[in-house]
């Protein structure tokens, strides 16, 4: 078990005969819970190997919940969280494949997690990879929930940065303790699957120095796989992000099914790409700068707004007429958003000029003061 704090929004090369690297594979899974378990505070979500998403619940009867999908890598990874406070959550991950599996869980006499105790079929819960981590990092895990328990939201409401600035050092020394373990057993998938998910994306690490470690420290058949590839895509779309590159050139579909590609600005107007979220309140808080941004300097500026996957589809689409986001919104494209760097923080905004050329990178984690819509401002009236 595992604590995921709630402030915090990121295949192993295998020959089974004639499947190819990220051939596309399904699964499906049924879950039993005992009859006290509260099923409509459980969240789930899939890792296909290429994203997170919301797993989609097929069937819910008398606490048994059944769901199926598609993944990529060698196991698709069940993700499971459950509130604890109203700061973190807990969280299991189990493992499955393309045979169909089965997780009881039983009523634990304990007052810890509802996912402690629990038997398998077709599934897997790779115990030797995450025991070792979390008994490896414990005291850092402790310190912040300790930290967490003590301020709750005075940590970040902006009140005392002190406490800010403190507990992101906290954060800092676990990031750097879980380094070191995955640094030091990058013979096991799991190390590799944690680096994938929670070290690739981070701001703590360059991508020059996540790549060095990603050919060094783990072997090939976890290179050549479709994570890997999925890895590589990120650190890669992490690298030019800054002033003065060319940004990544994309095409992707926007919710009206319309064909979007960057390529189709050059020369002609300067683009302004935002990544966001609805359950972001920082990026929601933005909208109605980037409106009069976007309204004031429509001639010559095309606003471009990349989703994160939310709690519904349906969630999305009222959010957008709801903040009237009048212009070219696309929804949890992987490879758009793997292109520039998976899953960093957000909000970020990028402002791409008629060559190309990225002139302004901002996300939430930028050290500078000065509010990012009053340098695009000026940025866009220099033009």
């Amino acid at each position: 078990m595992i604590l995921v704090f709630r402030i915090l929004l990121p295949v192993v090369f295998i020959c089974l005969y004639f499947l190819s690297f990220g051939q596309r594979k399904d699964f499906s899974l049924k879950l039993n819970f005992p009859r006290k378990f509260q099923t409509e505070k459980l969240t789930m979500y899939l890792d296909d190997g290429k994203s997170q998403k919301l797993l989609k619940i097929v069937n819910n009867h008398k606490n048994t919940i059944d769901v199926s999908g598609t993944y990529y890598s060698n196991y698709a990874a069940i993700i499971l969280r459950y509130p604890k406070t109203s700061y973190y959550n807990y969280q299991e991950i189990f493992f499955v494949k393309d045979k169909p599996a089965a997780i009881t869980f039983s009523q634990s006499d304990s007052t810890e997690s509802p996912f402690e105790n629990y038997t398998l079929a077709n599934a897997y819960d790779l115990k030797k990879g995450k025991n070792k981590i979390h008994e490896f990092d414990s005291t850092e895990v402790k310190k912040i929930e300790g930290y967490l328990t003590r301020f709750g939201d005075k940590i970040f409401d902006g009140s005392d940065t002190s406490l800010t600035h403190e507990f992101g050092q906290l954060n800092q020394n676990l990031f750097r303790k879980d380094l070191e373990y995955v640094t030091s057993n990058g013979q096991l998938y799991y190390s590799f699957f944690y680096f994938r998910r929670n070290i690739a994306p981070s701001y703590m690490i360059t991508p020059d120095s996540a790549l060095h470690l990603f050919n060094t420290v783990f072997p090939k058949r976890f290179k050549d796989s479709e994570e890997g590839n999925t890895i590589l895509k990120i650190l890669h779309g992490r690298m030019p992000l800054k002033n003065g590159n060319s940004a990544p050139v994309f095409s992707a579909k926007d919710i009206n099914g319309k064909e979007i590609s960057l390529a189709d600005y050059r020369h002609k107007k300067y683009v302004l790409l935002t990544f966001w979220a609805t359950w972001c309140g920082p990026c929601i808080d933005e909208i109605p700068d980037i409106k009069i941004l976007h309204k004031k300097h429509s001639s010559d500026l095309m606003v471009i707004s990349v989703a994160y996957q939310g709690p519904s589809y349906a969630t999305y689409l009222s959010d957008i007429k709801k903040y009237h986001m009048d212009w070219i919104n696309i929804y949890n494209n992987e490879d758009l958003i793997n292109l520039y760097g998976g899953a960093l923080p957000i909000p970020r905004i990028y402002l791409i000029d008629k060559s190309g050329i990225i002139t302004y990178v901002y996300d939430s984690n930028a050290t500078t003061k000065e509010n990012p819509i009053s340098v695009l401002e000026k940025l866009l009236s220099k033009k």
